[in-house]
């Protein structure tokens, strides 16, 4: 068979991306065109799908119009360098067919609409061409619109929505505060000052008639004036914080990102119910839908400005293009995604609403 076929050098791109939390093993598909350049009538579609784990490379391609299926792959990764720009040369011997590419790469220009391209060659056969390749493994919001965010709020630590208005807790060098905001305007609507006993404010949430707070050593419940009506123990610590069916959900654990864990928290005694592994490094906000939770990354994984959409497993269930950079927090009301973060292309920090 003459197998002209379209390299995968994608490769080293691939390393950049990911959709795995374990910051060793990232599951990449990508999807693209080839062409010979001695028959120009010659070309179609393929898949890519590769695995690196650690050190190693390894994955299938499948090219329905060259009659190739799950043809593999292997090969070394180098992951010391997050800016790639490598020659690759691979082969498969039972095809001997010889593939080979340079790519660079980083990871400030890595979205949905990141690109690769490149040669392929069959030295049996004599036949050679190019390939073009898309990483497109994410969706985009039904629909996005949004609104300025008061420029006095600064500092954002968390954000939580009560059926009607956004509540932003602050926390800088000088003071913390919550802020309810008009979700449709982006405008202060009252201020609050966090009572002195709540040490070190890192999450808010709304469970349906209260806010909630979570800060070094303890949980809040608080009124709707931000006043503390209640307290339990939480020795271990967590940042963002969101609700779920009577449970709180929260990352606690070490400051080495890669052994964090989100938790479901009892709210009436503190106790962890259950927990997983979560690498958080970068991690702008945590919320539930009721059934699901989101989490946005500025860039984690090798993903550049994604939302996340888990289950309570923590599995990834589906990823979204952010429609800001450095998505912050997270918000919901059931419908909509709240997300704080700055505009692509005026800078400005606003309130973005993103239907699911």
């Amino acid at each position: 068979m003459k197998i002209k076929f379209l390299s995968l050098v994608i490769i080293s791109v691939l390393i950049l991306i990911s959709c795995n939390d374990d910051p060793n093993v990232f599951d990449i598909t990508w999807e693209g065109t080839w062409m010979s350049e001695k028959n120009y009538d010659e070309r179609g579609t393929f898949t890519f799908n590769l695995q690196i784990e650690y050190e190693e490379l390894s994955g299938t391609i499948t090219i329905p119009g060259m009659g190739i299926e799950n043809l593999e792959v292997v090969g070394d990764a180098d992951k010391e360098y997050a800016n790639i720009g490598t020659d690759m040369d691979f082969s498969d011997k039972d095809n001997e067919i010889d593939f080979s590419s340079f790519i660079g790469v980083f990871p400030e220009n890595l979205d949905s609409d990141t690109k690769a391209k490149g040669t392929y060659t069959n030295e049996v056969t004599g036949d050679h061409g190019c390939w073009y390749c898309k990483y497109e493994d994410r969706n985009d919001f039904s629909s996005i619109s949004s609104v300025p965010l008061d420029p006095s709020i600064w500092n954002i630590k968390d954000i939580c929505f009560d059926g009607e208005n956004l509540w932003v807790l602050e926390v800088d060098t000088e003071a913390v505060a919550i802020y309810k905001v008009d979700a449709g305007n982006g405008n202060v609507m009252e201020t609050f000052g966090v009572p002195g006993i709540i040490y070190h404010p890192n999450g808010l949430t709304w469970d349906g008639s209260n806010l909630w707070c979570v800060g070094d050593g303890s949980l809040y419940k608080l009124d709707n004036s931000c006043s503390v009506e209640s307290s339990v123990p939480f020795e271990e610590g967590g940042w963002y914080l969101t609700y779920v069916s009577g449970s709180l959900w929260s990352i606690v654990g070490s400051f080495l990102m890669s052994e964090d864990k989100l938790s479901e928290i009892n709210p009436s005694n503190g106790n962890i119910e259950s927990s997983f592994g979560f690498y958080s490094r970068n991690l702008g906000g945590l919320v539930s839908d009721g059934t699901n939770l989101w989490a946005s990354f500025s860039y984690n994984q090798y993903d550049w400005n994604v939302i996340r959409k888990l289950n309570l497993e923590g599995d990834i269930i589906e990823k979204y293009n952010s429609p800001c950079y450095t998505p912050r927090v997270l918000a919901c009301d059931g419908s909509f995604l709240y997300c704080i973060g700055f505009d692509i292309s005026s800078s400005e920090k606003r309130i973005f609403k993103l239907g699911i």
